[in-house]
Order: C-alpha cells, then sequence, then structure tokens
C-alpha cells in the first residue's frame, strides 16, 4: 500500500511539475512597438517584456533599441517598467518619434521621454 501510494504521490507531482513547466514555457513575453527612421536606415524599437520562472519570481522590463538596415544594434537602453506607459501591439498608442534628419529618436510617454541617437 504504502509502494503504491509513493508512485501515485510521484505520478502527481510529475504531472504538476510538467504543467507548470507549460506554463512558464513561453517566458519571456513581450510587446512593443517599432518604427523606421524617416531616410529608412535605421528602426527604432521598443518592447516590453514579463518573466517568469518555474517557481514563480518574476521580472519585468523594458528596452529600448536603434538597429542599421543589416540589423545591427546602433544604440541600446533598457530599464525598469515605465509607470502609465501604453504602448504595444494591443494600442493605436505611438511612441516613437523620429527627427526629421533620422539621427534622434523620441520614446515619448505621459510620464517621461527618452532620447536615443544614431551615433
Amino acid at each position: 500500500m504504502k509502494k503504491n501510494f509513493a508512485i501515485l504521490f510521484f505520478i502527481i507531482a510529475l504531472a504538476g511539475a510538467g504543467y507548470r513547466w507549460l506554463q512558464v514555457f513561453p517566458y519571456p513575453i513581450g510587446t512593443g512597438e517599432e518604427a523606421k527612421s524617416p531616410n529608412g536606415k535605421y528602426t527604432a524599437q521598443i518592447t516590453q517584456y514579463y518573466d517568469e520562472t518555474f517557481l514563480g519570481s518574476s521580472h519585468s522590463w523594458v528596452e529600448f533599441e536603434i538597429k542599421d538596415m543589416n540589423e545591427k544594434r546602433i544604440n541600446f537602453w533598457e530599464t525598469t517598467p515605465i509607470p502609465e506607459a501604453i504602448f504595444g501591439s494591443r494600442t493605436d498608442t505611438e511612441v516613437i518619434f523620429w527627427a526629421d534628419n533620422s539621427q534622434d529618436v523620441r520614446f515619448t510617454f505621459p510620464t517621461i521621454e527618452i532620447r536615443l541617437n544614431t551615433k
């Protein structure tokens, strides 16, 4: 009887671990926005990520990035989530604004504005 209970417990624990693994498998996940520069040589991108470990701890962050036409990273900055920032694939809010000369880009939010350049 004890052996059957141990086997049943092991099967339930294994099934629970498998279920939890399936829950965290797709992480990190993110949403964001991207915009090409006026001259078409660069792309600015902002992505907000969320990650969760198997044991339940979580972490969120935002990445700002400028890449050239060859997908080479020109500028990169990472920060904690921005309060009241609404952007991403499920909104129509635009937060990326390029300068006319394609050398500077602004990421504009209600509480903060972040500027990156291509140099």
